[in-house]
């Protein structure tokens, strides 16, 4: 069974602040997966500037949803664990 998680400010500031391009599941007894939350990717630009500032932004996408996977990482294991999960 694979259990959405739903991006939410509340469970970091830094959360509040990104573009939400990814986010990540938890896909049972196989771990967590990330992934692209909307396409296109990245808008249009048209300087060099857009295009540093974009990919600034997708970085700090990354690293706060990296940071929240590894929270649940942490929670999941240790919880105590079913022989037959969902």
């Amino acid at each position: 069974m694979v259990r959405w998680k739903a991006l939410d400010a509340e469970e970091g500031n830094v959360m509040a602040k990104t573009l939400h391009k990814f986010d990540y599941r938890d896909i049972g007894i196989a771990g967590l997966e990330l992934f692209v939350t909307t396409t296109p990717f990245m808008p249009a630009v048209v300087s060099d500037g857009e295009i540093d500032w974009q990919i600034e932004a997708l970085k700090a996408d990354l690293d706060a949803v990296g940071a929240k996977m590894k929270r649940a990482l942490q929670q999941r294991n240790a919880r105590p664990r079913s022989t037959f999960e969902d």
